[in-house]
């Protein structure tokens, strides 16, 4: 009986404690406005993903015709006139061109074409080194040229000779982004082949003793990658690495905040010390602290990376020291922890949490770990005014070798974000801690 009657109290208090939820305004609200909160999140976080391939017309690719048209040389005067009346004395490489790039063809609504015809091979290579373009497609000069291998002149051919289109893109800039992309050019390339090989098929039937072997594909993508993923996984290690030194900052400010809540009054208590719990000092043993703290939670993450490529020579970029990553990486650490620090001081340790934590998501969803912003809906544009963003681009950089350029502009930012997160800690730290003393003299008088 005793049992049953504290159950029925436990149910009881269990009763209340939901209807007071529904009853008392404030927890009424707050009930409401989390299901909101978390209905709009939901609802964001899905659209941002939907359909990316819909926003592939947002990619800026680049188109460059380099093809110096036919050589007859050795071939009779009728199958070059045969040809050119079907090609209107233009080079393949100009009707692949027109085909594609036509305002009218459905190609060109596929992506944000740019026509760089003019622009040399290397600055293609350049520009998407750059991230100014996500690809550049290159037809060589030999283009027109090599296609007239295909033709036999009474001697029919056992096997084509494709004309290669170069495709330049950096994979490593995100992974998934540029397969989807890959996988909608090689469809364009594949619908122009086949019709341009159907139409010369009908150019040389005219032509005596002209045997032409062309297969129904007789152009092909070839792909210049300038920055592999040699291995998949190591896609994701800078966002991984990224989000356990954000994971690790919010750790770090639980633990900093419980040692000087309960160590201060001990100490005030005692009178051990006093010159070491002066508002300043308890600031700035925090900032001391999470940086020593950061560089053993950097040097954790550096050394489970490395141990999973191998060794730390073939782990990074070889432009980068592995030691000077493992510097970038406790720099990026100790930036987190700042925010979380700052966050902690402003809301309490009871209730940052879920605050940094939904930071992380947000930042993880826009910040090209799953797809780059440029295929997601306009509200993934707030990546770029968060740190996340340029973390993981700079760790891009020092791991797969893409996006180098944007190092000085990453760490400028990093700086600024820390530098300002630094005078915050600074000027609210040392207000709570002056409160703090305050409560603990009032308490123990």
């Amino acid at each position: 009986m005793r049992e049953l009657g504290k159950s029925m109290q436990e149910l009881t208090k269990s009763q209340l404690l939901v209807a007071n939820v529904f009853t008392v305004p404030s927890a009424l609200i707050v009930t409401i406005a989390t299901t909101l909160f978390a209905t709009i999140y939901a609802l964001a976080y899905l659209a941002m993903l939907w359909d990316p391939q819909s926003r592939m017309p947002n990619l800026k690719v680049g188109f460059i015709n380099a093809d110096a048209g036919f050589n007859f040389t050795g071939y009779p005067a009728s199958f070059a006139q045969a040809i050119a009346a079907q090609t209107g004395g233009k080079t393949i490489g100009q009707i692949v061109e027109s085909t594609i790039l036509s305002s009218t063809s459905a190609t060109s609504k596929m992506f944000d074409w740019r026509n760089l015809t003019g622009t040399s091979h290397a600055e293609a290579v350049d520009l998407v080194e750059r991230n100014e373009f996500w690809q550049v497609v290159y037809i060589p000069a030999n283009f027109s040229s090599v296609f007239l291998l295909n033709f036999n002149l009474g001697t029919p051919r056992t096997s084509p000779v494709f004309m290669n289109i170069e495709t330049i893109y950096d994979q490593g800039r995100q992974m998934t982004v540029v397969s989807i992309a890959n996988a909608v050019l090689a469809a364009i390339i594949k619908s122009v082949s086949n019709g341009f090989s159907a139409k010369m098929m009908a150019a040389v039937n005219s032509v005596p003793n002209a045997t032409v072997t062309i297969m129904p594909i007789s152009m092909q993508v070839v792909a210049n990658n300038l920055h592999p993923v040699p291995v998949f996984g190591r896609n994701f290690a800078t966002y991984a690495l990224c989000m356990v030194f954000w994971l690790a900052g919010l750790m770090t400010a639980s633990l900093l905040s419980a040692i000087y809540s309960l160590r201060l009054p001990f100490l005030q208590q005692n009178h051990i010390h006093d010159e070491l719990t002066t508002p300043w000092r308890i600031v700035g043993s925090t900032l001391v602290m999470s940086t020593i703290l950061g560089f053993f939670q950097a040097l954790i993450g550096w050394g489970i990376y490395c141990g999973l490529v191998g060794s730390p020579t073939s782990a990074f970029n070889p432009d980068y020291d592995p030691f000077v990553v493992l510097l970038y990486m406790w720099f990026i650490t100790v930036t987190f922890h700042a925010v979380s620090i700052l966050l902690c001081l402003l809301l309490g340790r009871d209730k940052y949490t879920m605050v940094v934590s939904m930071l992380l998501i947000l930042q993880m969803t826009t910040s090209s770990a799953i797809l780059d912003p440029g295929v997601m809906n306009d509200f993934a544009k707030i990546t770029y005014g968060l740190p996340f963003q340029y973390a993981n681009r700079s760790l891009r950089c020092m791991i797969l070798g893409s996006s180098c350029s944007f190092v000085p502009l990453n760490t400028g930012v990093l700086a600024a974000w820390y530098c300002a997160l630094v005078g915050l800690i600074l000027f609210v730290g040392r207000r709570q801690a002056v409160r703090m003393r305050q409560l603990v003299g009032l308490a123990q008088s």
